[in-house]
C-alpha cells in the first residue's frame, strides 16, 4: 500500500475489509475472490449420564416444581392438623410424612390423600393433575433423551462463541485486525478471549483439544490452517457454521490508472474459466495436508452410534442419590442415638448427684 500511495507502482492486490478509509486514495477493481476467517472449536462432548436426570427441565421449572412441592406438602400437613381430629388409636400426620406422601404423588405412586371434605377432594384432584402432568412430561422427555447420545451444545455462531468464553489462538494478531473497533458486544467478547502463542505451544494446545483455533476459509471451500493442526489432533475439532468475518481479494489502483477496466475484464474471464479454482487446488495439494482438509470439511457430520446395553454409568445418577440418602440416614440415626444416650447418661448423673447431695444434707 505504501508503494502505491507513493506512486511507485500503479496497481497492487490485497484483501479489502473496510473500504472507506482507502477510497479517497485508491480505486478498487471488481472482487477477485472471497476469503473468510472462521474458527475451529472443540467437538461437543458426551454429557455424563447422571447429569441427564436434571436436564429434562430448565432451572426456572425446577425451582417452580420445588416451590410447588413445598407449598403443597405444608398445606397438606396443615389441613390434616387443623381440620382433622385423630380417631382413637390414630396419630396425627407428621410433617415428614406429609412430604413423603406428596413426593410419592409426584413420582406417580399411590398416596394417602384426603377425600372426606369437599375442600380435600378439590385439593387432592388438583394435586393429582399437577403430578400427573409433571410426571408424564418428565418421563416422556427422559425417554426421548435416552434414545440417542446426549452431547453438549455445539459452538456454531458468533453469539454461541461469545457466550462460551472459549479461548481461541492464532499465530499473529493480524487475524483480528478487521474486528478491532467493532461495537458488537459479541465481537468484543470474542476479542477478549483471543490469544497468540508460538508454534510449539499451539501444537501442545491442539493436542489437548480444549481451545479454539483461527483459520482461513478459501474461496472454493479449502482451509488455510497452521502446521500445529495435524491429521490426528484435527479430529477433535469442529468448524463453526458461521464465519467470524470475510474479506474480498481485490485490486488497488491509483485514481488515474487507465487499465483498471481491462483488469476487471481479465479477472472475470479467469473466473469464468474456473482458473481460480484450479490455482487453489494446486496450492492446497502442494502446501497443505489433505487429511486435515478432509477432517475439517467433515467435522460437522453426525457420528454414527449403534445400540448398546445399559451400562452402570447410565444409572449412576440414581445410585448417587441412593448412596447420599443412605449415608445421611445412617449419620442421622447414629447422631440421634448418640445424642439420646448422652442425654440419658447426663440426666442419670445429675439425678445421682442430687440424690447424693440430699443424702449428705439429711445425715446427722
Amino acid at each position: 500500500m505504501g508503494a502505491l500511495l507513493d506512486r511507485r507502482v500503479d496497481f497492487a492486490l490485497a484483501a479489502l475489509g473496510a473500504w472507506h478509509p482507502f477510497h479517497k486514495y485508491f480505486s478498487f477493481s471488481d472482487p477477485i475472490m472471497q476469503i473468510g476467517v472462521g474458527c475451529l472449536t472443540p467437538k461437543p462432548k458426551l454429557i455424563k449420564p447422571w447429569k441427564i436426570v436434571f436436564l429434562m427441565f430448565s432451572r426456572p421449572v425446577w425451582i417452580l416444581i420445588i416451590i410447588t412441592f413445598s407449598v403443597i406438602s405444608l398445606f397438606e400437613y396443615a389441613s390434616s392438623v387443623i381440620f382433622k381430629k385423630p380417631e382413637a388409636n390414630q396419630q396425627r400426620k407428621s410433617l415428614p410424612r406429609s412430604f413423603i406422601n406428596v413426593f410419592g404423588a409426584f413420582l406417580l405412586l399411590p398416596a394417602e390423600l384426603g377425600r372426606t371434605r369437599v375442600s380435600e377432594i378439590i385439593f387432592s384432584v388438583s394435586l393429582l393433575l399437577v403430578t400427573f402432568i409433571t410426571g408424564y412430561v418428565y418421563i416422556g422427555k427422559i425417554h426421548s433423551f435416552l434414545v440417542i447420545p446426549v452431547f453438549q451444545l455445539p459452538i456454531d455462531t458468533i453469539s454461541d462463541f461469545a457466550v462460551s468464553h472459549l479461548p481461541w489462538y492464532g499465530r499473529h494478531d493480524a487475524w483480528i485486525y478487521a474486528l478491532n473497533g467493532s461495537e458488537n458486544y459479541h465481537i468484543e467478547s470474542i476479542l477478549n478471549t483471543y490469544r497468540t502463542d508460538s508454534s510449539a505451544s499451539l501444537q501442545e494446545l491442539a493436542n489437548q483439544g480444549d481451545v479454539g483455533f483461527v483459520l482461513g476459509v478459501l474461496n472454493y471451500g479449502h482451509f488455510m490452517v497452521g502446521s500445529w493442526l495435524t491429521a490426528e489432533n484435527s479430529e477433535q475439532y469442529r468448524l463453526m457454521s458461521e464465519l467470524l468475518y470475510y474479506e474480498y481479494d481485490t485490486g488497488y489502483a491509483t485514481k488515474t490508472w487507465p487499465l483498471l477496466g481491462n483488469f476487471n475484464d481479465l479477472a472475470m474471464w479467469i473466473r469464468e474459466a474456473c482458473l481460480y479454482r484450479y490455482v487453489e487446488l494446486i496450492e492446497v495439494y502442494k502446501y497443505m495436508n489433505y487429511r486435515v482438509q478432509s477432517s475439517i470439511e467433515h467435522s460437522r457430520d453426525k457420528q454414527q452410534y449403534s445400540l448398546k446395553p445399559l451400562a452402570v454409568e447410565e444409572i449412576s445418577g440414581g445410585l448417587m442419590l441412593f448412596c447420599c440418602g443412605s449415608l445421611i440416614a445412617i449419620t442421622q440415626s447414629d447422631v440421634a442415638e448418640n445424642y439420646a444416650h448422652s442425654l440419658k447418661t447426663a440426666l442419670l448423673e445429675v439425678g445421682n448427684l442430687i440424690e447424693t447431695t440430699l443424702g449428705a444434707v439429711g445425715a446427722p
